[in-house]
């Protein structure tokens, strides 16, 4: 007997049995979860595990203990074990699991049929739907340096003008930078995506004197006369090209003043300074007002004239200082979705939003190794420092949830209220790890950031177009779906209306769009609380064209509980929008209620690879399916051995083989192109160009052939940056892999 375990289904039977035992928590419990999926290991059962925020590890616990003494969920006589963790990246988790109940099978058995049943995950890629991922608003990290110095309501003021700016001059050529640095905008649309009312927006064009280091106004109070009206002109904002802030043009005329005598001109200490990496010149991760601090900032070329005076201009001497304002300021970006602005602003504010940002570059994240934490220098102080908000070092949320704050008194109910909505908010972004004194003192806070969180409403949403699809995979209705997403298709159908009903209404009209409507519509009803029977309200509004879309009868629309007809529409609307926008993926979905005896035959195998690199040893610790994907497929044999390579030869990954299992399974770029060319050589010419590395004398001999010689220089380009004591390790353990 096969029985299909659907994550959302599993998660309602999970809190029902919560509110049997809580009902408070129960109420509580879908906010504190992050994301939920199965977690099928190899030799181990599969779990049921819920993501959380380490702030709520320990009251989950208590509830999922309290709910489940035996720690195990019971469903159609089979238990699945209930786990929690705070460790998002860990979990490569599924949502959808079959599993084959059955008494007299073996555990290999069993567990072929989890690795056969296991269903893609389609969790990133809704929540890349969703996010809108792929829309970035791409910031200066210099940019960030000035919050400490002015305001993070200045900064998101620049950043949504600069997004605006960017969204106006996309389809727009022009070669005048003037205009290229000019924003015309209306109040509304900075409203839309600053977050801010009009009054704020006012305050800190006109009030806050610092805004003009960042943004100016043009044409204020302009009018155009329109047969006889007058008419008001939107704002020209001018932003302001970016200068040293005052404590880095602050920290630089120290710097000169201090080694000017250790060179003999200008032109030797510009020389020197560029090669000279730019912390040793200003102060990271981001420079704090002290006083004796210059008033305003200031361009590197004041800065210069103030110390060395007056001095002459030459061509030579200018590319100098400019190659030294690049230096310093930097050319790194931050990019963060437009999630952040347009829909995470306007509920945890400019101070945790723009604190998040400044936390970016101090991350690490590339070829799968992702570093999530830093050391901050100065704990609560230097972040009251930063953003100029006492509450974020007051209440920082920590693993550790005992003993934060005071105590709340019976007068302080609404004090104690807002310090812990504060402490949630900041718990969705950060969390302090550890604690610890430098050799001054000093406090230093390990503090973790998350991944941006997912607005309940969205998480709802994304809840939603889970259930549509899984409603219609049981109605084997899935094939369906996705016809009717290529026949509206702008790319194949010529249609080219934005909303995608209008799309849907010009197509002709057939059972089969219909009957997909309808799951889909009767599902949105559901989640509205109306009974599904009563369908839709028949009132004269323009959908009525839609609802000749779907398959039910006439005296179906009519209810005597009133379903709100547009807000339904809307909702199928960005359901339809969604799903367009992943239709890729759901194409990868398999339907777990095929019979057994239709499953279709297997395509003719791939050759397997005819070549001297023995992929079949190196890759025995791995399970038979993942092996046989990669020996059956020459491009995933390829891009496994260049990611192998790449793999081993890097000191900051632990496990080079299973990193390159996943790079060629998930069909990744290939790497370097000096891992790339390394695979190309046979196995016996790779071994003797390693051994040779290992050899402490060198082999002359080696050396005279070119393609040797090409591999040496590869070899040592990939090593770039590891400590010379840690190269033959490396070495060694690429050998290992391969001999």
């Amino acid at each position: 007997m096969a029985l299909t375990f659907l994550d959302y289904e599993v998660f309602e039977i999970l809190k029902n049995r919560l509110a049997e035992v809580d009902p408070k928590s129960a109420d509580a419990f879908p906010e504190r979860v992050l994301g939920y999926g199965f977690s099928a290991v190899e030799n181990t059962p599969p779990a049921f595990v819920l993501l959380c925020n380490p702030h709520y590890r320990e009251s989950l616990t208590q509830w999922i203990n309290a709910a489940l003494p035996e720690n195990g969920l019971t469903i159609q006589n089979l238990t699945l074990k209930v786990s929690i963790s705070d460790s998002v990246h860990q979990h490569d988790l599924q949502h959808q699991l079959q599993m084959t109940e059955t008494s007299d099978s073996s555990p290999d058995e069993i567990k072929d049929n989890l690795e056969d049943w296991v269903q893609i995950s389609l969790g990133q890629t809704l929540r890349q739907a969703v996010l809108q991922e792929q829309r970035k608003i791409i910031l200066p990290a210099y940019l960030l340096r000035y919050t400490p110095f002015t305001s993070p309501n200045l900064i998101i003021l620049r950043a949504a003008l600069s997004q605006i700016h960017f969204l106006h001059q996309s389809d727009a050529q022009t070669e005048n930078e003037f205009d290229q640095r000019t924003v015309t905008a209306r109040m509304n649309e900075i409203q839309r995506w600053s977050s801010f009312s009009r009054t704020s927006i006012y305050r800190l064009l006109h009030e806050d004197p610092r805004s003009a280091w960042l943004v100016r106004v043009e044409n204020r109070g302009a009018y155009q006369n329109d047969q006889g009206q007058q008419i008001s002109l939107p704002n020209q904002y001018l932003l302001e090209p970016l200068k040293l802030t005052p404590g880095d043009a602050t920290d630089l005329e120290q710097y000169l003043q201090a080694h000017r005598s250790e060179w003999q001109d200008l032109d030797d200490g510009l020389l020197a300074m560029l090669r000279m990496d730019r912390r040793q010149i200003l102060t990271y991760p981001y420079r704090t007002p002290q006083p004796g601090d210059r008033p305003k900032p200031t361009s590197v070329l004041d800065v210069l004239q103030a110390v060395f005076g007056g001095f002459e201009l030459t061509a030579y001497r200018l590319t100098l200082i400019d190659k030294l304002r690049d230096h310093l300021m930097g050319d790194d970006f931050v990019a963060a979705p437009w999630y952040l602005l347009r829909r995470l602003l306007p509920v945890y504010g400019a101070s945790i939003i723009v604190a998040y940002l400044m936390c970016q570059p101090l991350l690490f994240k590339h070829n799968g190794i992702e570093r999530d934490t830093f050391w901050l220098p100065g704990g609560a102080e230097t972040l009251t420092a930063w953003t100029s908000d006492r509450s974020f070092g007051k209440y920082f949320p920590k693993s550790n949830a005992k003993g934060r704050g005071r105590p709340a008194s019976g007068k302080g109910t609404t004090d104690s209220e807002w310090r812990k909505n504060k402490r949630e908010l900041l718990a969705d972004f950060f969390l302090r790890v550890q604690t610890r004194r430098d050799g001054e003192g000093v406090p230093q806070w390990q503090i973790k950031v998350s991944e941006l969180p997912v607005l309940p409403a969205d998480s709802r949403l994304i809840s939603s177009v889970y259930a549509r699809l899984a409603e219609l995979v049981r109605n084997n209705q899935l094939d369906q779906l996705i016809n009717l997403l290529d026949q509206v298709d702008p790319a194949q159908s010529g249609l080219q209306g934005k909303a995608m009903l209008d799309r849907i209404y010009r197509l002709p009209l057939k059972d089969e769009t219909r009957e997909v409507l309808t799951h889909l519509v009767e599902g949105l009803i559901s989640d509205f609380g109306t009974s599904v029977n009563n369908n839709i309200s028949k009132i004269e509004t323009p959908v009525d064209r839609i609802y000749s879309l779907f398959e039910t009868p006439e005296n179906g629309f009519i209810a005597k509980n009133a379903t709100p007809v547009i807000a339904i529409i809307s909702d199928l609307e960005t359901h339809l929008k969604i799903l367009e926008s992943i239709k890729d993926s759901i194409k990868t979905i398999k339907n777990p209620n095929t019979p057994s005896d239709s499953t279709p035959s297997a395509g003719p195998m791939t050759q397997p690879l005819e070549e001297d690199w023995d992929l079949e040893r190196i890759l025995e610790p791995i399970s038979t399916n993942f092996r046989q994907e990669i020996l059956n497929d020459l491009q995933k044999a390829g891009l496994f051995k260049a990611w192998l390579i790449h793999n081993a030869l890097n000191s900051r990954v632990n496990q080079p083989l299973n990193l390159a299992l996943n790079k060629a399974r998930q069909g990744a770029a290939p790497p370097d192109n000096a891992a790339v060319r390394l695979a190309s050589l046979s196995l016996g010419a790779m071994i003797g160009l390693l051994e040779n590395a290992l050899n402490a004398g060198g082999d002359w001999g080696y050396q005279d052939d070119q393609t040797n010689r090409n591999g040496a220089r590869d070899l040592d380009l990939l090593l770039v940056g590891e400590a010379p004591n840690m190269q033959a390790l490396l070495i060694q353990r690429l050998l290992d892999l391969l001999d």
